[in-house]
């Protein structure tokens, strides 16, 4: 994955991850989650963060069927082959930085859904692909 494509949020210039994380103690519930953003922010960031993890998570759940419905139709030499083949590899990594942030878009939602969006054009051509080996 091209790590230099990332850019750091908007917020990212003024906001340093313990004004919001400080107010977080004891988990990150949604709730909490929300009231820490109208906490300098208005009202409308409480449904706009809900929004942005709804959108990331489903869009997560789409992207991991298509993958195992990809890998699943491969045939290939070992399971390892069928991973790498057509741009799994990428999508899964992808997937595996989404995951590992945790945040479902709130850290980053420009970025999550860039990362989405490149992993959902890289499973149109794995599927592209393998229909014309089957044409």
């Amino acid at each position: 994955m091209d790590k230099k494509a990332s850019q750091p949020d908007v917020m990212a210039d003024g906001v340093k991850c313990v004004d919001c994380h400080a107010t977080l103690y004891g988990g990150h519930s949604p709730a909490k989650v929300k009231r820490t953003c109208v906490e300098c922010h208005d009202a409308s960031y409480e449904k706009m963060a809900e929004e942005w993890q709804m959108e990331i998570s489903d869009r997560m759940k789409r992207l991991k069927l298509s993958v195992g419905r990809l890998v699943a139709q491969k045939r290939g030499p070992s399971e390892a082959e069928k991973k790498k083949s057509d741009g799994l590899k990428e999508i899964e990594e992808i997937i595996k930085t989404l995951e590992r942030d945790r945040s479902k878009g709130v850290h980053n939602f420009l970025f999550a859904r860039e990362l989405l969006l490149r992993a959902e054009e890289q499973v149109l051509s794995a599927e592209r692909s393998f229909s014309k080996r089957w044409d």
